[in-house]
């Protein structure tokens, strides 16, 4: 969970940074740039650290304890972060589930569906 966390954190620093309206000279324009393309490298590791965090949990858990998680997850955020990893990342090799667990509104349907009612409401 830290770790999904500290993504999370990498990802919300990084996400719809204002860089002005576009009267900086031009010195200032290429630090901007600079900046801009260190963000972008940072969101792009980080996209990717949350994919590799989903396919792992969907190898050790089983699709109650992948909901869970990622249920878990989610009610710890605030509620602008929430579109930083939901839909979760999908890996098309993927085929142990009989649906997609990419959204919020999956897990939860599937935690019913599995009986965990009370993983579901929380």
């Amino acid at each position: 969970r830290i770790i999904t966390y500290k993504v999370i954190e990498i990802l919300n620093e990084n996400y719809s940074k204002d860089f002005g309206d576009g009267s900086l000279s031009t010195e200032n324009q290429d630090d901007h740039n600079k900046e801009a393309k260190v963000r972008l490298r940072k969101w792009v590791v980080g996209k990717a650290i949350l994919s590799e965090i989903v396919s792992v949990a969907r190898e050790i858990h089983d699709c109650l304890g992948f909901a869970t998680f990622f249920l878990s997850v989610g009610r710890q955020l605030e509620p602008h972060q929430f579109n930083l990893i939901f839909p979760l990342p999908s890996d098309s090799s993927v085929t142990d589930y009989s649906q997609p667990l990419r959204t919020a509104e999956h897990l939860f349907s599937a935690s019913c569906e599995r009986g965990s009612l009370a993983t579901a409401l929380s």
